[in-house]
């Protein structure tokens, strides 16, 4: 999204009261971003402007008049590693990306 503010605007003015929106956006604190930065492999999609972890998505959606229904880290990065952090409540590390429903509120 060049202007995610303005994209979230219109997905609300298209959507039906009550709508559902889904999102999907790279993790940027996956496992796998930290192992890549570790050996100097850090890979980027030059067309993804921001990052956006689970608690900035969130508040970004509720000034744009969603509210988030769920939001889960997908897939799982690296299951054996990752379910140890989760397990610790760094949820973060899990998954390559983040998955957010949310409703027109």
């Amino acid at each position: 999204m060049e202007s995610g503010a303005r994209s979230l605007d219109r997905c609300y003015e298209h959507l039906l009261e009550g709508g559902v929106f889904v999102l999907t956006t790279p993790n940027p604190w996956a496992f796998h971003r930290f192992k890549q930065a570790l050996f100097g492999d850090v890979t980027c999609n030059d067309e993804h402007t921001c990052w956006f972890d689970e608690r900035t998505l969130r508040g970004v959606l509720s000034r744009h008049g969603f509210a988030v229904e769920h939001a889960e880290y997908v897939p799982p990065a690296e299951p054996e590693v990752t379910k140890a952090f989760a397990s610790l409540g760094f949820r973060c590390l899990d998954g390559r990306s983040l998955l957010v429903r949310a409703r027109k509120a």
